[in-house]
């Protein structure tokens, strides 16, 4: 069962493409379909509780991963996060594979990813403030990121994330696009650079999506990734807060 709970996606207008991922997902069990092959996982701090009810399932390699986060808070969350991970995959499957028997590794970047001598899935994983995200698919390279729209994550992308160029362009734009132009930047480069594999090693600046000055959002790479990937934002509503989320999806079927 996905534990997307009482999710309700409430669009407002993006700087970039109309996702095709923006939908009504209400009601327990009922994940985000993305897509014919994609589906997204929403955990918001109101989940936590029901999805760390089930800690029980994760093994000794989460808890190592866990082990890292010493704020309390953050611990709880990345619990959440890797039990509906498990569960999502698991749902993905039919049941076919239980929750318990997901095993993970990670790559040279970091990447976590399904060990050897299970089903073939890709994921993606991204927390912030409040709430947490899964894409799966078993058929496409997948990125995701969330944001909360706050100034703190708006500083440290025009700071940090943005190249001199988007930073200029950004800052012409009235105080309240300029902070909702930087977080929609800075969450497609995320999911571009966990499309790819080398996350929080990249280079955000490097990354640039620039095409039109007045819409941020279309990457101007050319790269052999960038040209078979397709990217989506948008603005969701919960709770608590407003969260900017982006996707990246090749267009080629693994």
């Amino acid at each position: 069962m996905s534990l997307s709970l009482d999710i309700s996606l409430r669009t407002h207008q993006p700087f970039a493409f109309q996702s095709d991922a923006v939908a009504e997902a209400t009601g327990p069990g009922t994940p985000l379909q993305y897509n014919d092959d994609i589906q997204i996982h929403f955990a918001f701090a109101k989940d936590f509780p029901t999805l760390l009810r089930d800690e029980d399932i994760l093994d000794d390699q989460d808890w190592a991963d866990i082990s890292r986060q010493r704020n309390r808070e953050l611990r709880r969350r990345a619990i959440a996060t890797r039990v509906l991970l498990r569960k999502s995959l698991s749902e993905l499957f039919n049941g076919k594979v239980q929750p318990t028997q997901w095993r993970f590794v990670r790559t040279s970047y970091g990447k976590l990813v399904i060990a050897d001598g299970l089903p073939r899935v890709h994921f993606t994983i991204s927390h912030t403030r409040g709430a947490s995200v899964i894409a799966i698919s078993k058929s496409r390279l997948v990125g995701i990121d969330i944001e909360a729209l706050d100034s703190e994550v708006d500083n440290e992308a025009l700071e940090t994330g943005l190249s001199r160029r988007e930073q200029i362009i950004v800052g012409r734009l009235d105080p309240c696009d300029r902070s909702k132009a930087s977080l929609k930047l800075w969450t497609l480069k995320e999911a571009y650079t966990k499309l790819i594999g080398i996350g929080l090693s990249a280079h955000l600046p490097s990354y640039e999506f620039l095409s039109d000055p007045a819409r941020p959002g279309q990457y101007c790479g050319t790269e052999e990734h960038a040209r078979e990937t397709r990217f989506e934002t948008w603005f969701t509503e919960s709770g608590h807060g407003i969260f900017c989320v982006s996707v990246a999806r090749s267009n080629h079927i693994q």
